[in-house]
This record gives C-alpha cells, structure tokens and sequence, in this order.
C-alpha cells in the first residue's frame, strides 16, 4: 500500500502517521520540513507559494491523505491567500488532475463543522446539510473550507474521495493556543484564565480517534462520499471547562472561573453540531476516548 500524506506537518498528520506506522504502512511525506519523530520516512518539500506539489508525483500512490491547511489558528495569520489555497483550490486542482489522469486510487479530505456557521438551533447535520448551509460563517478558513465540501458533494467523475467533516480535534500536540491545553497550562502555571461566556455547545473527537478512522479507511473498501466523523453527544463550553478542572483535581477553583471576559468569532455559533449516523452505519465508526480519557492524555 503507497500512501502519500500532503500536509505531513499538520496536528492530525501526526496522528494519522502514527497509525499507518502501527501497521507497517510508511506514507510518503509531503510538507514544510521532517518530522523529528519518523526520519526514515520519505519527505518531499512542500510549502506555497515557493514550493509546490508536482501533481504527477501523486499517481504513483494508491491513497492519499491531504491534511494541508491554512486559517484555523488566528495567531497565525496566514494569508487569503494561502488560506483558499490550501483549502479549497489546491485540492480542486487535485482532484481535478487525477480525474483527468483516471486515478484509481482513494483520496481522502477533511472538512469542518464551521461550514454549518450560524445554527441558532440545537440541531444534528447530516453531510448534505452541512455541504449545503447557507448560515453566515465567522471567518475564511470556514468559507475556504465550505468551498471544498460543496464541490465533493456535487462534482461529477471523481475517483474515489474520503471526505471526513470533523468537529473540534483534540489532543496532546495540539497548538497551546487551543481551548484545552490553553487551560491546563493556565491552572498549572496559575495564571489568569480568559473565557467566553462559555453558553457554545460543541462536540469534540480525540485526534487519535480520526486517525483510527482514516487508517479503516486506507484498508478497506467503503462506498466514496461525505462522513461526518464525530462524537455524537455534545458538551457546552462551560460544562468542557468544568470537566478539565475536575481531571486536574481543581474543582474547587473552577468556581473562581469568571465566563465573558473574552470575545471569540465563533460565540454568534451558539450550535455546532453534526449526525455520525451514516458514519456509524456504513464505517461501523464510534468513538474509544471519553472526553476525562482525551483530557487525561495530555497530562
């Protein structure tokens, strides 16, 4: 099995590496620099504008996994630019190049829930509500990224595609600006803690979670489409807090925790949620983490 993983560098890449590494699956490497932990494994350079993929290169694999991305870090400050090309105009041209080249291998891509944008309503998504949401969103990653979604719900002739709409990711390696190590590093630092008002209700997967599904994936044979990978309960901002101070044995201080100091894009979202049935059904996909088991691996 040769799998080529463009955006090696990325939270999840990480995740999903590992994974394929458990069952000797060595993915090709596309991305900014090596990744310390896995040097034996094949790298090729990629970073836009000055180093771009050579799309021909791609037909040599029989799956390839694309976790490049641009905008969801704010700290970042990534272009427009870059943001709609990583996000939605590169993968086109992707999909619309191995298309062309009648690629029979399988693709796989992600999505965001951030597509869905303003749901005022506690109301479960299915793929083709999320590909069609027309609710204001709060930034360009969410726009880039409905972008893509709405393409692979629609175009015609595409090889066999994987595209994953996710939730919120977590897990021990992701960016410290992030709500849950963001909190952690802040109880055990002592310093001051900035929050919503923490009314949002959200859902969550452990990183090492998707990465299970995108390795089911890579072995076996399912229809192509649209899933919705998720955790089908959901949790409010404020209740997630509560739940970290409790796995960190400060319950006492979550009390002291004063909700609305902060302001955030995403607090006009009140709703964000999605329906893993087709997911469940056809992936037989559920999830092994507990939100205090996710919470628990990065300490």
């Amino acid at each position: 099995m040769r799998v080529a993983l463009i955006g090696s560098n990325s939270f999840l890449a990480q995740y999903i590496i590992r994974e394929l590494m458990k069952w000797n699956i060595e993915p090709a490497l596309f991305g900014v620099v090596p990744s310390p932990e896995f040097p034996g494994l094949v790298f090729s350079r990629f970073e836009i504008p000055e180093f771009q993929l050579v799309l021909a290169d791609l037909l040599e694999f029989d799956c390839i996994i694309y976790t490049a991305g641009a905008g969801i870090q704010s700290d970042l400050r990534e272009s427009l630019e870059i943001t709609y090309e990583l996000n939605s105009f590169l993968p086109v041209k992707i999909f619309n190049f191995l298309t062309a080249e009648n690629f029979k291998g399988k693709i796989i891509t992600f999505g965001s829930y951030f597509e869905i944008g303003n749901e005022p309503a506690k109301r479960f998504y299915t793929e083709n509500e999320v590909a069609l949401s027309g609710h204001p969103v709060p930034n360009h990653y969410a726009s880039s990224k409905r972008i893509l979604t709405r393409y692979l719900n629609s175009a015609p002739g595409l090889p066999d595609h994987y595209h994953l709409i996710l939730p919120n990711i977590y897990g021990k390696g992701e960016s410290a600006n992030r709500l849950i190590p963001y909190i952690i590093n802040s109880v055990k630092q002592g310093t001051e803690i900035k929050l919503t008002s923490g009314s949002q209700v959200r859902q969550y997967i452990h990183a090492s979670d998707n990465a299970r599904v995108v390795l089911m994936i890579v072995k076996n044979e399912y229809p192509k489409g649209l899933y919705n990978v998720c955790n089908i309960e959901p949790v409010q901002i404020r209740t997630l807090v509560g739940t970290i101070f409790k796995v960190l044995d400060r319950d006492a201080d979550f009390n002291k925790i004063k909700f609305g100091m902060d302001q955030r894009t995403d607090t006009f979202m009140p709703f964000l949620l999605l329906d893993n049935e087709k997911a469940k059904t056809i992936l037989s996909f559920s999830t092994t983490l507990s939100l205090e088991e996710g919470i628990n691996s990065y300490l």
